[in-house]
């Protein structure tokens, strides 16, 4: 006989699940959500937000993590001198970022990339 020992699958949680999706896919998560979060409260609360605007930003959130990797949430909030060290590097990288597109193209792209610090 064979010994065959079952296999115990754990629900993931939501930030495991999180963790294990493609980047692509969260991308696009967060633009989809984005849009419908605005086109809602222009629909139903009288708002005047700009969807697409929200979407396209939804799409670039974490576009400075092509150059600092990325850091679990967990440690980037841990305590206030890591948070605000953190923020200097994702600033420093979206300006990495902004400086390596083409001089013509930068302002095209600017208010976007800064959008997300």
């Amino acid at each position: 006989m064979h010994d065959v020992k079952a296999k115990v699958h754990q629900p993931l949680g939501f930030d495991e699940k999180l963790q294990r999706r493609k980047p692509k896919r969260a991308f696009t998560e967060v633009a989809l959500l984005s849009h419908a979060l605005c086109t809602i409260g222009n629909k139903r609360f009288g708002k005047a937000l700009n969807a697409d605007r929200a979407a396209l930003i939804g799409l670039y959130h974490d576009a400075t993590e092509i150059i600092t990797g990325d850091m679990p949430t967990p440690v980037k909030y841990f305590n206030s001198d890591i948070k605000s060290i953190y923020k200097e590097i994702e600033h420093t990288a979206c300006e990495k970022l902004l400086s390596i597109l083409p001089e013509d193209l930068r302002d095209e792209y600017e208010g976007d990339i800064r959008a997300i610090r």
